[in-house]
């Protein structure tokens, strides 16, 4: 069944609409405002952050309870926390790979669409998409044949090769060391092309340098999908009814934990008729069953503020916006937006609607065959033009997944410079649009850019568009993303809010390599040490946020003069302000002592060597010869140091100099 991609809430009660995006697995902890560092401007919200935060917490963690009505004396089920009728939700991807609440967000998500369809949006994400793969590359080699009490060889019938027990999923392999049916990957050239036909992460020698054991599973998820931790995440109590069960998976070895886990996904990744019954009937085709209910993007009117939702923004290429009118290798950028969206979407339906066993088993249905299967692992790649077959052609730019590479090339700061922008606008006469996503991480709080449309030069004619990134998954790290900071945008009647909380950037078991925040007069120092204790909450409104924080940010930029120094520098530089913290990434922070508010974002690429006025050396990457260069030429004692006493020593001089 599809479900419409636009929603029109312009006759509706709803005055509050939730928007925020990539829990990718984690549901954040509850806030208490007393714990926190209230900032924001907006006086009347300061007392309502901690509570709107915690609403949609409160929604996620809901779970189903028996009531008794006290009138019928009959017991009923509910949500503990529900959605009101004055309340919607848009969320705008990837739910899982990251956080151990993966499964709860996936059920929890479905329960809201199902009893609130016209007031909850699902976006998919190139997470949650990519997914659609696993079916084909997970599928285990049972035995189709083997011998009856009376040793005579004999087919076994579809329905008993299906495992009934955990141990059966082992036994009922052909060869436990050779678990996988499709055993010479035949999609190797498929990845490679969306890898933008380089060298794979995974060798020139195609899948089958890993792909034909348990380790499959591993590599896949921690090699293709940037998830390496993702197995650590599977709860098995999502899936097992018995504790006996649970505890037995949990004492698997890592090769048979990796074999269950490619079975779960085939139970994830196609809706069965017959489905094992130790297994939670839930988890019957759940990969599918979210997937029919996420749109790759979708619209929304309300009231006069209408605007296009996505997992990675409306699509760029060439410096152009590009909304594929037919499919997604249909490259017109004139006609009808809705039309676009709806045939996108449709595209989507009808090859989801495909995961079924009949499709798959029946009738001899192989994904990596179809040129739809192809065209969605390009989308949710970060692929260069590819040709599928003769008559086909796609792209990662055109995929409203994975459009946006990174925030330095295609974030809210640099899509007011792009050209096309009216595809954005779906109405005649509305001049308030938004063009809302996640994808890429922004840091702690999200980036937020306005662009104003001029019709004619006359200045009574003006359209504005806001773009709104969500993300804030790396807040603190891969490994804690999402556990202690949160961020939305609440869209309203009269005024829009950005709102959220953060806790600085940490490592749990090395305080040494985590940020810790101090207002200082008109500056924050970030210094390294413990901040367990540090919880910021902020609220302000959409404009607020951005005259505020995103222009005074730029010009800050410009300027190459930052608004924050560093005092403990402990990790790699500071030079005129610019603190270059891991590799070549760039924190770059803004602090307005105004409002006592923070904005953080991430740039792809170092600062330009006149920016930092002289050439920077990261001595971690420095051989330990290198090192004793270095010292020799800096005067610094080196004699009996080795290497990390060394890079300290460096780093102490060139704090004092």
């Amino acid at each position: 069944m599809s479900v419409t991609p636009i929603y029109d809430w312009t006759t509706t009660t709803i005055d509050k609409i939730y928007c925020f995006s990539d829990l990718e697995g984690r549901i954040p902890d509850l806030v208490n405002e007393s714990d926190g560092n209230l900032i924001g401007d907006i006086e009347s919200e300061k007392k309502q952050n901690t509570a709107n935060i915690n609403r949609i917490i409160n929604i996620l963690n809901s779970k189903k309870i028996i009531y008794n009505d006290g009138v019928t004396e009959t017991t009923q089920e509910k949500e503990e926390f529900d959605l009101e009728s004055n309340e919607a939700i848009i969320y705008t991807g990837d739910i899982m790979d990251r956080g151990e609440n993966w499964i709860q967000l996936m059920k929890r998500f479905l329960r809201l669409k199902e009893k609130h369809n016209d007031r909850v949006i699902l976006i998919g994400g190139n997470r949650d998409f990519n997914k659609i793969r696993l079916i084909d590359e997970f599928w285990l080699d049972f035995k189709d044949k083997d011998k009856n009490e009376n040793g005579e060889m004999v087919v076994i019938s579809e329905a008993d090769r299906f495992p009934t027990t955990i141990d059966e999923v082992f036994s009922k392999l052909k060869n436990i060391n050779k678990p996988f049916k499709y055993k010479i990957c035949a999609l190797a050239d498929i990845y490679t092309k969306a890898y933008n036909e380089q060298i794979p992460p995974w060798g020139d020698t195609g899948f089958e340098i890993f792909l034909n054991n348990a380790d499959r599973v591993s590599k896949t998820y921690g090699v293709m999908m940037g998830a390496g931790k993702s197995l650590e995440f599977y709860d098995f109590k999502d899936f097992f009814y018995t504790d006996e069960d649970i505890k037995y998976a949990k004492s698997l070895d890592p090769t048979k934990k990796q074999i269950l886990i490619a079975f779960l996904n085939m139970c994830m990744g196609l809706e069965w008729k017959s489905f094992p019954s130790f297994i939670k009937p839930e988890i019957n085709g759940l990969y599918i069953k979210y997937m029919k209910q996420c749109h790759f993007i979708a619209a929304f009117k309300y009231n006069n503020k209408y605007g296009i939702v996505s997992h990675g923004g409306v699509p760029v290429k060439d410096n152009k916006f590009v909304i594929p009118l037919s499919n997604i290798n249909d490259r017109s950028n004139d006609g009808n937006i809705v039309a676009a969206i709806e045939n996108l979407n449709t595209w989507k339906d009808n090859f989801i609607d495909k995961f079924t066993i009949d499709e798959y088993v029946n009738q001899d249905f192989k994904l990596r065959n179809s040129n739809d299967f192809k065209t969605m692992v390009y989308m949710t790649a970060d692929s260069k033009e590819v040709e599928i077959d003769r008559d086909i052609k796609t792209n990662s730019a055109y995929s409203p997944a994975a459009s946006m590479v990174n925030l330095g090339d295609s974030g809210p700061l640099q899509l007011i410079l792009k050209e096309n922008k009216n595809v954005l606008k779906f109405e005649k006469d509305v001049k308030l649009y938004y063009n809302i996503f996640g994808h890429q991480p922004c840091g702690y709080v999200p980036s937020i850019s306005q662009d104003v449309i001029v019709k004619d030069d006359n200045p009574q004619d003006i359209t504005y568009i806001h773009h709104v990134c969500v993300d804030i998954s790396k807040a603190e790290s891969i490994d804690y993303a999402n556990k202690k900071s949160f961020a939305m945008m609440i869209i309203k009647p009269d005024i829009d809010i950005v709102t959220g909380i953060f806790k600085p950037w940490g490592n749990d078991n090395n305080p040494n390599h985590s940020e810790r925040f101090e207002i200082k007069g008109s500056k924050i120092e970030i210094t390294h040490g413990s901040n367990d204790d540090q919880i910021f909450i902020y609220s302000l409104s959409l404009i607020d946020y951005i005259n505020n924080l995103t222009k005074e940010n730029v010009k800050i930029y410009q300027k190459a003069n930052f608004a924050i120094s560093v005092t403990k520098p402990n990790i790699d530089i500071i030079c005129n302000g610019y603190r270059i913290p891991f590799g070549d990434r760039v924190g770059r922070a803004c602090y307005d002592p105004k409002t006592y508010s923070i904005y953080f974002d991430i740039l792809p690429k170092s600062p330009s060597k006149s920016q930092l006025g002289g050439k920077i050396t990261s001595f971690s990457k420095l051989t330990l010869k290198e090192l004793q260069a270095q010292a020799k030429k800096r005067q610094v004692k080196y004699s009996g140091l080795n290497k990390q006493e060394l890079i300290n020593e460096l780093r102490k001089s060139r704090k004092n100099k």
